[in-house]
């Protein structure tokens, strides 16, 4: 009897390092969930933006950026950079919001992928004759959307990281290096609003009139809600571990988004 409880106890010992051993190399992992994993996560005052302001170049820029140790070994391993400013030149305007995250160390790997996208050029002309003057009001939007068949169209790519979800799987297969350069800037989002009033211009007894509008904000991350970029971790041994980064990107009144940190996790 005693021969035989040693026997089970040792069978579940050895079934319990067995699991334990399988678990922390499991080749995939489930977004949002913390079962083996190690996981850090961070308050508001996490990436606390500050402001700069230039009298010369009449611009200021709120800017959070910080470098993160992803697995506690000591080294950094990835650095994310939010930006919000505005530029102002007479009467125009130029409002942006980018955040970006990248890998600072060699051995860590982002989700992502290269984006196509369009850019869509509409243009709406209105003349109005005064006495013996002509004048012609030019309105030209760039946007991600075509309005007409007669649209300007150019198509661009972009490095950009991979969405996860809450409850997606992800393997060890799904990220690689997948890039010429080892450490791409990926682009979580990217909010340009231009307004430009070009200064009238006579030809011939006609006055020219331009306003541009851009409001790009194709291939984003969406705001508001809490978003997933993957990792993998390889070691000096080569083992291979998992992760995410959770965040959620705030927007604000003007248009732009400020970055919030939520967590990291990484495969124990």
């Amino acid at each position: 009897m005693k021969k035989s409880l040693v026997f089970v106890m040792s069978l579940a010992a050895i079934c319990i390092m067995s699991s334990c051993s399988k678990l922390s190399n499991s080749k995939t992992i489930t977004i949002g969930d913390n079962s083996g994993m190690m996981v850090t996560t961070y308050d508001s005052t996490f990436l606390p933006y500050t402001h700069t302001f230039d009298e010369d170049l009449y611009s200021e820029l709120y800017r959070c950026g910080n470098v993160i140790d992803l697995n506690g070994d000591g080294v950094e391993d990835i650095q994310i950079e939010s930006l919000t400013g505005a530029e102002y030149d007479n009467h125009n305007s130029e409002l942006f919001s980018k955040t970006t995250i990248m890998s600072v160390e060699y051995n860590t790997l982002l989700s992502c992928e290269y984006v196509s996208y369009n850019k869509y050029s509409h243009c709406d002309t209105t003349d109005i004759i005064w006495g013996d003057t002509i004048r012609i009001y030019k309105n030209i939007i760039y946007s991600c959307e075509k309005t007409s068949e007669d649209d300007f169209c150019q198509e661009f790519s972009s490095c950009q990281a991979i969405a996860y979800n809450k409850g997606d799987n992800i393997s060890k297969n799904d990220i690689s290096a997948q890039f010429p350069i080892h450490n791409p800037c990926l682009e979580i989002n990217y909010q340009p609003t231009h307004h430009y009033d070009f200064d009238p211009f006579p030809i011939n007894g006609i006055i020219n009139y331009s306003t541009v509008y851009e409001e790009f904000v194709c291939s984003n991350f969406p705001l508001d809600t809490e978003n997933y970029i993957g990792f993998k971790i390889t070691d000096n041994n080569g083992d291979e571990k998992l992760g995410w980064i959770k965040f959620i990107l705030i927007s604000q009144p003007d248009g732009t988004h400020r970055l919030r940190l939520l967590e990291t996790a990484i495969q124990k």
